[in-house]
């Protein structure tokens, strides 16, 4: 038995301890996290817009726009950016939270890192929402205004049918239009009202088309006073030019959506690309701050480790 007072009896938790005090209870710090998140975003907002000024500054609509360049320019000025914001966040929440080891100091990096991604997609997803949102809903606004004006100034527009009369007037020269028109007693307003509802059926298929096909070019020999045959081979010129015009719109789209699916790739690695180095750039910021920091960074917390 020892001859020492209870007082003195050593606690088993002090003992277990490392004798200099190197060792902390608590490894992780979310205070110094957050205040580098918090940090790291307002960095990021400041050399954005830093960014935003310097490229309005060089774009110069009288000269066709931005130059060939500017999206690449963003581009590195958006990575350099994010170096900054996450190197320098990861570093001072290290500090705060007194980090010894290396690791420690790497995984508030990471940390400050994952939160900020986070917060900054959320952000960046409810923001532009919002801002849509409220753009139409100005634009709403504006329209319901310019269409009260114009009701106002122009009430003679203005129906309970909620149709012009100039609409007005077309359905009554539907309804009183004779079914079954010959083409040769159609005015020219009629034939062209008749040839353009026979459109549909004509790219419909089948019996449909061919039917369609046929009063199609009965209305054009009657109405151009031309034969039948000098008719049918002016539908088939018409038909041939609106399928090369189809067929030229169809590949236009075909080529837009390819380039956007392009565009967007580029855009989601580039992305990713930018997260990665800036999750590299958190890390060692953190790893600076302890007592150990990185070799080819010893120089640098040396000088700095004072402050």
């Amino acid at each position: 038995m020892s001859d020492l007072p209870p007082s003195h009896v050593p606690n088993p938790a002090v003992v277990a301890a490392p004798a200099n005090g190197l060792r902390s209870l608590t490894r992780v710090s979310w205070p110094a996290i957050f205040a580098g998140v918090i940090l790291a975003l307002a960095i990021e907002m400041l050399l954005d817009l830093l960014g935003a000024g310097i490229g309005l500054g060089v774009v110069n609509p009288a000269a066709g726009g931005a130059p060939s360049n500017f999206g690449f320019a963003a581009g590195l000025w958006w990575l350099g950016a994010t170096i900054i914001a996450l190197f320098f966040s990861g570093y001072v929440a290290a500090r705060l939270a007194g980090v010894i080891s290396r690791f420690d100091g790497m995984l508030h990096g990471l940390v400050i890192w994952a939160l900020g991604l986070l917060i900054t997609v959320y952000l960046v997803t409810t923001a532009v929402g919002g801002v849509i949102g409220g753009a139409f809903s100005v634009i709403g606004s504006t329209a319901s205004a310019v269409g009260q004006e114009i009701k106002a100034a122009t009430p003679q527009l203005s129906s309970p049918s909620g149709l012009s009369p100039e609409a007005l007037q077309e359905q009554a020269r539907t309804l009183l239009q004779p079914p079954n028109q010959t083409p040769a007693t159609m005015s020219r307003e009629d034939a062209t009202r008749e040839i353009v509802r026979l459109l549909p059926d004509l790219t419909a298929g089948g019996d449909r088309a061919n039917q369609a096909k046929q009063r199609m070019i009965d209305i054009i020999t009657a109405q151009a006073n031309i034969s039948r045959d000098e008719a049918a081979r002016r539908f088939d010129q018409a038909q041939a030019q609106f399928t090369q015009i189809k067929n030229q719109a169809a590949q236009t789209a075909k080529s837009a959506a390819a380039q956007g699916a392009s565009a967007g790739a580029w855009v989601t690695l580039g992305a990713f690309v930018v997260s990665l180095i800036g999750l590299i750039a958190a890390a060692l910021g953190g790893a600076t701050a302890s007592p150990q920091p990185p070799p080819f960074l010893a120089r640098w917390a040396e000088r700095y480790a004072r402050f």
